[in-house]
């Protein structure tokens, strides 16, 4: 029921703007574009399942939505996100809601970690690439209170 919920407040959040007040980059026009940066809104929404019979969570989902810079053409830049620009970030799992806070955002040579701010200190890592601008499936990986579970991601973008 409460990932249900979760589903929910993301598709209704999904037609809203990211963040009030964050500046918008100027369009671009012209054979330059490439190298221009802009800011993009991501939303992913993830999907966990482990089979190892004493695992501790069985199956879990994270959900977060952010900003991000990327190239003209969409592409991923390295990168730590700042305030405003931490994501939002929620971890759900065997329908028990355990963190729901802003989280600190890693993208390097790697790819990109979502790491909680405060306790369980919940994390997902998308492999490098992964935040492009577009619609996609990723694989994942969640790490939380010393178990990994692995899984899948649909990362889609959005405007202002």
């Amino acid at each position: 029921m409460k990932y249900a919920i979760l589903v929910w407040l993301l598709t209704v959040l999904s037609g809203t703007n990211c963040w009030a007040g964050v500046p918008v980059p100027e369009p671009c026009t012209g054979k330059d574009c490439e190298s221009v940066a802009k800011l993009v809104c991501f939303n992913l929404l993830c999907n966990y399942e482990e089979s190892a019979p004493k695992a501790r969570y069985r199956k879990c989902e994270s959900a977060a939505r952010f900003e991000k810079w990327v190239t003209g053409d969409g592409s991923e830049i390295p990168d730590i996100s700042e305030h405003p620009l931490n994501p939002e970030f929620e971890v759900a799992c065997d329908d028990e809601l355990l963190f729901n806070n802003s989280a600190y955002r890693y993208t390097d040579a790697l790819g990109t970690r979502l790491q909680a701010q405060a306790g369980p200190y919940p994390a997902t890592l998308l492999p490098r690439g992964a935040l492009r601008e577009g619609h996609r499936y990723v694989l994942s990986t969640l790490e939380l209170n010393g178990q990994t579970l692995r899984g899948h991601c649909y990362i889609y973008t959005g405007y202002y």
